[in-house]
């Protein structure tokens, strides 16, 4: 083992341990975004691949910068509003009472993006022929099953989920209306599974952490820990059949791993991990031009039809310099795409200012939209290793949508209704 690797792997320890705190904020910026990139460099300075290699000084150095402007963008919230006190997280939980919302809107509007999914649903389907994880090529498949534009509705089906999880943890409802909204809950992640979508699925379960930590005393390291090990299982089972029909052991093969088959196992989350930092790594010294803004801002580039076009006029290249068949990069990649180190400094900086300006939010008025707000920014540090979640169209069609039921739901009276508190 490296010394840099040993090192991250302390510093990911000793987050851990922070978390045993009394009264530690497990969830806020600087633990989850240190955590996450500590055991992500940790990992890729193993060099259990032969498709991984020795990344240049002018690569470490770009990276760093990019990881040290996020976490001081973070803490200059901390620095700006020091001396200002914040509510614990158990009083943010019962403060659960003052989370004043419509149900019937609520549960109405879950009752709508169902429908919404389940007739672009079967659009797609009949338009397809096929269902990608019946397909003979299902990754393939998966890949051109979509319709641009109404594929929106299929996108959002991590916010159908959540909304569930949220009507059911604070609402008291007629046990008809809960057989209803479990219904919805299954039809939608089974159905959505023959899509063989893993991402979204990442989506929902940080939504629902966010939220279920914030709002209930449910959410503990070991529920954590047990959660993320349900959520691996089923992003490996979905792998599985993405490749197990084309050769057994596929991953381990082609990855070119340096142990033995018979932890092969392990070969899909190792590289899924690392090698989104060694693209990172390979393109950062081969760089020669810059896109200024086309790809951090990809989301509008798609959403009003330009992407494609202007791609084509410019002879833009949207992933570059790729090691093997691995296609993703971290979330600074795009902002020095387009604006060098400059732009990887500022904007990463501001994102860790905005994450941390939005926690901040949420720990001095917490509500029902603050933190569904922030459950959205955790999901974007989280995966901030393997993309930049704001450059998706998707991703912002869901945060907005979420935003939007939100301020629709919320009660302008100042009457409060029955709430749950989880003991």
């Amino acid at each position: 083992m490296s010394l840099v690797s040993l090192f991250c792997f302390l510093i990911a320890f000793l987050i851990v341990l922070s978390c045993f705190r009394r009264g530690a904020d497990i969830f806020s910026p600087a633990r989850v975004f240190g955590f996450i990139w500590t055991v992500a460099i940790g990992l890729a300075d193993l060099k259990l691949s032969r498709l991984q290699h020795e990344w240049s000084a002018f690569a470490w150095i770009t990276m760093l910068i990019g990881l040290l402007s996020f976490l001081f963008g973070v803490f200059s919230v901390s620095i700006l509003f020091i001396g200002k006190s914040t509510y614990s997280i158990n009083e943010i939980r019962r403060r659960q009472f003052s989370f004043k919302i419509s149900p019937n809107k609520l549960y109405l509007s879950i009752l709508i993006l169902f429908c919404l999914y389940t007739i672009t649903y079967l659009i797609e389907w009949f338009k397809a022929g096929v269902l990608p994880l019946f397909a003979q090529f299902p990754d393939r498949a998966r890949s051109e099953f979509p319709i641009f534009g109404i594929h929106l509705c299929i996108g959002a089906m991590p916010v159908i989920l959540f909304l569930v999880i949220e009507y059911l943890s604070i609402v008291r409802t007629l046990i008809t209306k809960k057989i209803m909204l479990t219904a919805i809950f299954l039809i939608t992640v089974i159905s959505y599974f023959f899509l063989m979508n893993r991402l979204y699925y990442v989506l929902f379960f940080i939504l629902a952490l966010g939220f279920t930590y914030y709002s209930t005393k449910f959410i503990r390291l070991r529920t954590v820990g047990f959660a993320g090990i349900v959520l691996v299982g089923l992003l490996a089972f979905l792998q599985y059949f993405r490749e197990a029909r084309y050769v057994e052991n596929f991953l381990y093969i082609v990855s070119e791993m340096r142990y033995s088959s018979k932890y092969a196992l392990l070969t899909g989350p190792y590289m899924y991990i690392v090698m989104n930092l060694e693209n990172f790594a390979r393109a950062v010294p081969r760089l020669e031009s810059f896109t200024f803004g086309f790809f951090s801002f990809d989301f509008l580039m798609a959403i009003t039809g330009l992407k494609h076009w202007l791609i084509t006029y410019f002879g833009l290249q949207e992933r570059i310099y790729l090691v093997s068949g691995y296609n993703t990069f971290p979330f600074m990649w795009d902002y020095y795409y387009d604006f060098g180190i400059l732009g990887l400094t500022t904007l990463s900086g501001s994102l860790g200012f905005v994450c941390a300006l939005i926690h901040r939010w949420m720990r001095t008025q917490p509500s029902l939209l603050n933190v569904s707000l922030y459950a959205i920014i955790l999901f974007v540090i989280v995966i901030s290793f393997f993309t930049n979640a704001l450059t998706s169209l998707n991703f912002i069609f869901n945060s907005v949508l979420i935003i939007f039921v939100h301020i629709l739901i919320k009660r302008k009276k100042s009457r409060l209704i029955p709430m749950m508190v989880h003991q």
